[in-house]
């Protein structure tokens, strides 16, 4: 909730234990994204108070300094004294322990190692030729401390988000080998402002191409993008370096709507994603289809069949000796064990890994 961003900055509301004293003089810091730093306001008008036995829930408005709010999505509560009270950030009741996270993560992987295990087993392929599984880290409406955790306790270099806006944000705010999956739906007039903003090096895919018209921008996007690069080595006469060479092409993954639900994006019949894997193919030379992907209708598993089934005919389409040169993203929190046993190559994990996402108006 913003009031005005050239004098209140902004409205929180959190939970507190109730031994907890507040004064005028208490400290507040917060971060958000879209911000580089940590904003600390040391002054507050309280605006109401909810109690209960155990705790209570307090908002306040924080007055800091003009600041342009328009690309933050989510605030972050970091840390909490006052000068009438020993209270530190342990007063904050807050799920999140210290490296928690971390420890979400490490629990993700030992899921998928098992699964993967099972998968493997059951599979008549020789060793050599077994597939591993990919987990994106979806970090969408997170702040950029939670992606700090999962990158240096956790060691996660592959982040998902669904906002053009807020993935662009992040980007300087992370290291630069962490490979960046876009897994939501993509307006064709953003397409080169994603790609541009990001770069080929950390784009690793997107995610949700479903129409001839999205990937006919991205590819605009990428041949404009090198253009560009070239043009700049030619002004600097920069030698090239062939072992440190730019991706000369972006992946992408045609999005299948299998459920067939409304509300869901991606195409709806094998007909039309062949088509548009074989339009293209010959149109869109920037362009990789890297594989296959859908979410799938929560408990119905036959969605993640229907997407290998899929594959097989894309695969034989487009003249592939090897389907699994296609890959399949499918598999979220809730059932992504059960996608890695039926064939996935990419699950997309959240709140698993963050907890359950907050949404702010």
């Amino acid at each position: 909730m913003w009031i005005s961003r050239y004098a209140v900055s902004a409205i929180l509301s959190f939970p507190i234990k109730s031994t907890t004293k507040l004064t005028t003089t208490s400290r507040f810091s917060f971060s958000s994204i879209g911000s580089r730093r940590t904003t600390t306001a040391y002054y507050q008008y309280p605006l109401f108070e909810s109690s209960s036995s155990s705790s209570s829930s307090l908002a306040f408005a924080f007055i800091t300094r003009p600041h342009s709010f328009r690309s933050i999505h989510s605030i972050r509560l970091m840390s909490y004294s006052s000068s009438s009270s020993s209270s530190t950030t342990n007063d904050l009741e807050t799920p999140q322990d210290e490296h928690v996270i971390a420890s979400n993560l490490k629990q993700v992987r030992i899921r998928m190692e098992q699964a993967l295990l099972e998968r493997n087993q059951a599979s008549s392929l020789d060793e050599s030729s077994q597939s591993s599984v990919r987990l994106i880290a979806v970090s969408k409406t997170k702040p950029i401390e939670m992606l700090l955790e999962a990158y240096h306790k956790g060691n996660q270099r592959n982040f998902g988000e669904n906002y053009v806006q807020e993935l662009i944000s992040k980007v300087p705010l992370m290291p630069t080998d962490v490979q960046w999956h876009f897994i939501g739906p993509l307006q064709s007039n953003k397409a080169s402002t994603l790609v541009k903003a990001v770069g080929l090096k950390q784009l690793a895919c997107i995610e949700s191409v479903d129409s001839i018209k999205l990937a006919s921008k991205l590819n605009r996007a990428v041949e404009s993008l090198i253009l560009e690069k070239q043009e700049e080595k030619k002004k600097t006469k920069e030698e090239d370096d062939t072992n440190n060479s730019s991706p000369t092409k972006l992946n992408i993954f045609i999005q299948v709507n299998t459920s067939l639900e409304d509300t869901k994006s991606g195409l709806e019949n094998i007909q039309d994603v062949i088509q548009l894997a074989l339009d293209i193919t010959k149109t869109c030379p920037y362009l990789q289809i890297r594989g296959l992907m859908t979410i799938g209708a929560p408990g119905d598993y036959t969605c993640f069949d229907t997407l290998v089934t899929y594959r097989k005919e894309v695969a034989h389409a487009l003249d592939l000796s090897d389907e699994t040169q296609l890959e399949l993203s499918m598999g979220m929190s809730n059932d992504f064990e059960e996608a890695i046993k039926r064939g996935s190559t990419n699950i997309r994990v959240g709140s698993t890994i963050f907890g359950e996402r907050i949404y702010t108006t």
